[in-house]
């Protein structure tokens, strides 16, 4: 499986991610994206990075990663992101653009696998306004690890 993977947000200019707890959104996703991409290749799989480390609107990251997923001809995409919080919202979330896909089945185990190390599980979520699961041509998925 071609699978095509966005370590969220940029590192130079605008877009760049949340600040909490003294990280950095941008950092946490290169950390683990870096981590998700060595599993899926250990697995056999084919990752396609389409991670945009800069950028100078906040559309412009988004569309040259999403051209590079629709390029790359990917089977699966998967943004990932860190949630920004008031406090309130803890936990594990996985967003699609519709639960008719693949998506929904491989959001709902992501969810039960960081709910295994302990996190709430917010479960996978239909939203249709999010550019990245928007405007991909294949299933597509944001993930928000805690």
């Amino acid at each position: 499986m071609k699978i095509g993977i966005d370590k969220g947000h940029c590192i130079v200019g605008v877009d760049t991610g949340a600040q909490g707890c003294g990280k950095k959104e941008e950092l946490l996703t290169r950390e683990v994206g870096n981590l998700v991409c060595e599993l899926l290749k250990s697995k056999g799989h084919e990752v396609v990075d389409c991670t945009i480390d800069r950028a100078s609107s906040n559309l412009e990251p988004l569309s040259l990663c999403v051209n590079k997923a629709n390029d790359s001809d990917c089977d699966v995409f998967l943004s990932i992101h860190f949630n920004a919080s008031n406090g309130d919202g803890h936990g594990t979330e996985v967003y699609v653009y519709d639960t008719k896909d693949i998506t929904n089945k491989i959001g709902t185990k992501i969810c039960l696998n960081f709910e295994k190390l302990g996190y709430r599980n917010r479960g996978v979520k239909v939203n249709k306004e999010l550019y990245v699961i928007k405007h991909t041509c294949m299933p597509a998925m944001l993930v928000e690890c805690c």
